[in-house]
Order: C-alpha cells, then structure tokens, then sequence
C-alpha cells in the first residue's frame, strides 16, 4: 500500500509541472508581459526582447530584402553586416528630385553602395535604387509629390527623359535593379493610368539594360482598379494601419495582413510583402514616429509594463508625462516573425524589412 501511495504521489507531481509548463508556453505566445526595465517576457523568464533588425532565419524558397536609408549609414552597415545571411536584397533609399527637379543621387547613397560592394558579406547580395517622388523647394522639400508625378507623366516624350534618367543612374553606379517608390497616388485613377505608361516604358528600357525592376504600393490603393504590367515585382507595403493620428495601435495586424494578402491577387508575378519594425508614440494630439530603440528607452524611462497584443503580435505600454497621457506601440524581432510566419501560412514567400536601423 506504501508503494502505491508513493507511485501516486510521483505521478501527481509529473502532471503539476506539466500543467505548469503548458500554462508559461501560452503565456510565452498569447498577451506576453514584458518589463520596461529589463525588457524580459514573462511567459519565458529572462528571454530578452530583440531589436527588430533581423526578419527571421531563411526558410526554403524564400526571400527576404531590407531598405538602408541614406541618414542612417553606419548602422545599417554593422546590422547588415551581422545579420548578412537573412537577406538576399538590399533597396538603397532613395534618389529624388533637386530643385530643378532633376533626379539626382544622394552622396551618402553612394558611399554605402561603395562599402556593399567593397565587403564580403555583402557584395554579392542584389542592390537596388529606389526612386521616390519627393522634391527639394525653397525652403525645404515636397515629399511624396503627385504634381510632380503629373508633370513627368504628361506626355511620352517626358516619360521618356524620366526612364532614361532613372536608367543612366542605375547603370553609371552599378546597381542591379531599379525601384519606383511613387506615394500618395491613391485612388486618382487619371494619375494611375499615367503611372502604368510610364511602368510600361520603364519595364521594356530596363529589360535591355538587364535591369530588375520593383514597384513599391500603398496599401490602400484600389488593386481591382488598376490593370498592373507583368515585367516587375510589386511590393506591398503592410504597415501604418495606424499611424499619424490620434487613434493608437500597431502598424501591423493579422487580420490586415490577410486583407493585403487577398488584395495581391490582382497582381502579376509573385507579391513581395514589406513589413516594418519601430513604431508610434501616441496622444490625443496624433502620433510620433519611434523607432525600437526609442521605444524601448521610453519604456525603461518610465519603468512602463510591455505588453504583446494577441492580435497582432506587436509591443504596446502606457505613460504620462507633463498631464498627458501616451500610448506606444511597436514592433520588435519576435513581431516581425510572427507576421512572417502568417504570411507563410498564407503561401507567401517574399518580404521585404522596412528598414535596417
């Protein structure tokens, strides 16, 4: 009888520290807690919360590129450096127009093109020049401006000195690909139409130069509207759900990726899903930009309890400084993973990170 009672006792034991487990592993993947000190999830003690600067190990048959911004050159170049077997493209942000609206180069650009082609790790990896439409004024800069979409795209013959234009830069500087990076088209189908003569010119000039070609698209555009040519990679960029108002949550959640999801349908080829670390600060007088560092120091300032939403895989906290009250959300390795892996549910295998900081 003695024996049994000490059989029974140990089973007891086993199925107690079983449960106890199972119970850290859901707290580890649904609504993790997370110390704004130390920076600890709390279904997996000690486990450190990482900066988003990776996507996720390589899977088979996927690809996975990242943007290197101009500003912001010696990070990118030691993350990228580090991190070098998870990408096999790097989008270098951005060429734009001058005053004079000529597209130009920025020298910063150039020097870090320079340093990718001049290391080991990087030198083979596909490079691309993005092209954005925003425009140096008196006083400042335009950016992402439609008037200057329309006056390049008024007529073939501009459209032609445009491609040409895009094309000699490309080539003088030995970049592999060209990306068109044109926002806040929208839903203006006059502009739209314009847009795709010019795609088409560019698609036909790049091909004889042995040039890739990349189209950058916002998320809210009408994608049933708009006959896109075969000839290039799209990119959909799946970020700012929310962002620039007062209404707070994550760039990213599942449910809206499963819209951009069924949205790609309308496009040729095989759809390249950006996704994006950092975040915003917001407050009922709009929302700031952060990145993850400067989440992460705001949530150690304030000694701020980090939470992961279920829904969308992304850190949010609270605070209040001065009488107002602020809420941050944003993305950190583990969030960009989990968007990762349900776009692979989903039959996606291209992405892209913005941006490498």
């Amino acid at each position: 009888m003695k024996k049994y009672k000490i059989i029974l006792c140990l089973l007891i034991c086993i199925l107690l520290c079983a449960c106890a487990k199972g119970f850290a592993d859901s707290i580890s993947s649904n609504g993790d807690t997370v110390s704004g000190n130390n920076q600890t999830t709390g279904g997996e003690a000690g486990a450190t919360v990482t900066p988003a600067t990776n996507i996720v190990a390589q899977t088979d048959g996927a690809s996975y590129g990242a943007w290197v911004v101009y500003w912001d050159n010696d990070m990118a170049l030691n993350q990228l450096t580090a991190n070098a077997n998870q990408y096999d493209t790097i989008c270098h942000f951005a060429a734009y127009f001058d005053i004079n609206k000529n597209l130009f180069i920025p020298e910063e650009v150039l020097v870090f093109l320079n340093q990718q082609n001049n290391s080991d790790a990087l030198k083979n990896k596909e490079s691309y020049l993005t092209i954005v439409n925003d425009l140096i004024i008196d006083g400042g800069s335009s950016l992402k401006d439609t008037d200057l979409l329309y006056e390049i795209f008024k007529d073939q013959s501009s459209i032609d000195s445009h491609v040409n234009s895009i094309i000699s830069l490309a080539v003088e500087n030995d970049f592999d690909g060209i990306e068109i990076d044109y926002e806040r088209i929208r839903k203006d189908m006059t502009l739209w139409g314009m847009f795709i003569n010019f795609e088409n010119t560019l698609i036909e000039k790049a091909s004889a130069y042995g040039l890739k070609v990349r189209v950058v698209l916002e998320p809210g555009i009408p994608f049933d509207s708009i006959d896109f040519p075969a000839g290039a990679e799209y990119v959909i960029m799946c970020y700012n759900l929310y962002g620039y108002s007062a209404e707070a949550g994550p760039k990213a959640d599942y449910a809206f990726l499963g819209e951009l999801v069924d949205k790609s349908a309308y496009l040729p080829g095989n759809t390249n899903f950006a996704l994006a670390n950092g975040g915003f600060r917001f407050s009922e007088d709009g929302a700031t930009g952060l990145t993850y560092d400067q989440a992460v120091t705001l949530a150690d300032e304030y000694g701020a309890e980090v939470t992961r939403d279920d829904n969308s895989g992304a850190l949010y906290f609270s605070f209040t400084e001065n009488g107002i009250d602020y809420q941050v959300w944003y993305a950190d390795d583990v969030t960009i993973e989990l968007w990762v892996n349900y776009l692979e549910q989903k039959g996606c295998n291209r992405f892209t990170l913005w941006r490498i900081m």
